[in-house]
């Protein structure tokens, strides 16, 4: 019966000892694509606050189906999928495309939400993007 106590109390001892390592930290890397290459990181973003703010954009905007699309300046990766984007200067949006199961999908962000995400994405205002 002491040998029972004694392995049950390890048993969960090393199941809180487990339930409470620190959570490894999450990064995610915005590179600049040139010409379908990545050319250089642009930006790291390390914060929680941050990563989990862009994965709630991501998750909060509407995604239709899309077969071709053309142009990408940045691209990041969240949760193993591929996030390209596509800045329009002009009418200040958005563009992002990512992959699913029967092809790809596009999501746009326009004026001053685009800004925000950018800012997000870059560390840099929009007004400073050189396409």
């Amino acid at each position: 019966m002491k040998l029972k106590l004694i392995i049950s109390s390890l048993a969960i001892t090393f199941t809180l000892a487990g339930c409470t390592q620190p959570e490894q930290k999450q990064e995610i890397a915005v590179e600049k694509i040139e010409q379908g290459e990545a050319v250089e990181t642009v930006h790291t973003i390390t914060s929680q606050e941050e990563i989990e703010s862009l994965m709630a954009t991501l998750e909060n905007e509407k995604w239709r189906k899309m077969d071709l699309y053309t142009g990408t300046d940045f691209m990041f990766t969240i949760d193993d999928k591929k996030v390209d984007v596509l800045i329009h200067t002009i009418n200040k949006s958005i563009e992002m495309v990512r992959p699913n199961e029967d092809g790809n999908e596009r999501a746009v962000i326009l004026h001053e939400e685009a800004e925000v995400f950018y800012e997000l994405l870059t560390g840099d205002s929009i007004e400073n993007f050189e396409g």
